[in-house]
């Protein structure tokens, strides 16, 4: 190393005169310094950007076109419980004191504003046209995977969350506009957490079961 000069020295050690040692480790703390105040101004500048992504969601959450299934309810219910459409749970919000199915607008957006992942977007195939899990299956495995996961506060399943034919005209514009920000959902980095259930018995055995059911849905 060369020799130290006398205006070379930090400004820290103008009282004093620094052996070269000390001097070189006071430049390696303030560089440390340095380079953590920008890893925290890199990282938060990542933060303010995806949450910019989320946006479009916020204003549909914002105006309920799409809403969210509270967890703390939804793990509440019997073991042999079978998921509702969206109509029929908002029903009890207009009566039931306790806490409601489905949360709020104000609610969805605290949640996804937070940048926690604590929103769980569901990604399935519906098995049946009108019912995506005829045979309960995936809600026990729901069941479990939430009760490993207790961050996740809230769910996107799309039976509950999104209104079901048929519709009133209100709710078939609602509809429209949630399914253009719906694959936001899945898309955001640090609003949602996503999970992909998988097919737990085999379709055609459904299919089979319900085959006249079928014949007249598609008539």
């Amino acid at each position: 190393m060369p020799p130290l000069r006398e205006d070379a020295i930090s400004p820290e050690a103008t009282s004093r005169k620094l052996s070269e040692s000390e001097y070189t480790k006071s430049l390696s703390v303030r560089s440390f310094a340095s380079n953590h105040m920008c890893a925290h101004h890199a990282a938060d500048t990542a933060t303010v950007t995806s949450q910019a992504l989320d946006e479009r969601l916020i204003g549909a959450l914002e105006d309920e076109d799409l809403k969210l299934l509270r967890v703390e309810w939804l793990l509440g219910q019997p073991v042999d419980y079978k998921l509702q459409r969206r109509q029929e749970l908002e029903k009890p919000e207009l009566a039931d004191p306790g806490p409601s199915p489905l949360l709020s607008g104000a609610e969805a957006v605290a949640l996804i504003r937070k940048g926690n992942r604590e929103v769980g977007a569901l990604s399935y195939g519906w098995l049946l046209p009108w019912d995506p899990d005829p045979t309960g299956a995936r809600m026990t495995l729901l069941r479990s995977a939430l009760e490993e996961r207790p961050h996740i506060k809230a769910l996107f399943w799309d039976q509950a969350t999104l209104y079901q034919p048929p519709r009133s005209q209100e709710q078939n514009e609602k509809f429209v506009r949630a399914l253009r920000v719906m694959m936001d959902l899945y898309a955001s980095a640090i609003g949602t957490t996503c999970a992909a259930c998988a097919i737990v018995h085999p379709a055609y055995s459904i299919l089979r079961v319900n085959s006249a059911r079928l014949a007249e849905y598609f008539r």
